[in-house]
């Protein structure tokens, strides 16, 4: 059996549970994108201020991010996305260069916002009908999609472009946390406690989401621009 016929196997013997959710079918992505090629780790949900704030997966090679992939319920069409699910996936194709949207069944790759190819593998029509004359374009797709390297930024409004979408992630996250924390007892509250108390007494929960985002994006890249010591690679946590 080919890999892409493994996986939806793995599919469809989760979907014959009857109970499965959105998570449910998060392993057998997992095995499919290592199987795909060895040397990347499909990290699975990874680290987040909430869990509505990125996308489901981050692909790693040597250390370097290459790509994201978010992964939607079977039922959810990713080709006609509605209310928050479309915002999210505006906010997702500015912000990430080189990205997957999937639910099992039907695939789509978007490189710097721009949809570059589609597949469908299987139909559900009486429960989940393989399509396998493309199975053979899916794997091709998704071995393409792990050759890509991160793109050198050559031109002020590349750059621009690319940091406003990065930081409009960040707000998106830092809001969405916020949100969450009903009794605001985390850390980001704190914070955010302390900038109303001290600097802007009328501030918003969306306003502080946006400044925080801002000062993180372009620290960030201050930091960069003045980074004198090349024989450390630049990293996040390099930066902190």
């Amino acid at each position: 059996m080919s890999i892409i016929a493994d996986f939806i196997t793995a599919v469809q013997q989760t979907f014959a549970n009857n109970d499965a959710t959105e998570h449910s079918y998060r392993p057998a992505l997992k095995s499919l994108f290592e199987a795909i090629d060895p040397d990347i780790t499909a990290q699975n949900e990874p680290q987040r201020l909430t869990k509505v704030g990125a996308p489901d997966f981050s692909f790693k090679k040597a250390d370097i991010v290459i790509g994201h992939a978010e992964a939607k319920d079977l039922h959810i069409g990713i080709r006609v996305m509605k209310d928050t699910n479309k915002d999210q996936q505006k906010r997702y194709r500015a912000g990430l260069p080189n990205l997957i949207y999937t639910n099992c069944l039907d695939w789509d790759f978007y490189r710097d916002g721009d949809l570059i190819a589609s597949v469908s593998i299987a139909d559900m029509l009486m429960g989940i009908q393989p399509k396998s004359d493309q199975f053979e374009t899916l794997e091709h797709l998704l071995r393409d999609f792990f050759a890509q390297r991160p793109q050198s930024i050559t031109s002020p409004k590349d750059l621009a472009q690319r940091m406003a979408g990065k930081a409009n992630l960040i707000k998106d996250v830092l809001q969405k946390s916020l949100a969450e924390d009903e009794n605001l007892q985390t850390e980001l509250a704190g914070q955010y406690h302390a900038f109303k108390e001290h600097l802007i007494h009328d501030i918003t929960a969306t306003d502080f989401a946006d400044i925080y985002a801002e000062t993180v994006a372009y620290g960030m890249f201050a930091a960069r621009l003045h980074d004198q010591m090349n024989f450390v690679p630049f990293s996040g946590q390099f930066a902190y």
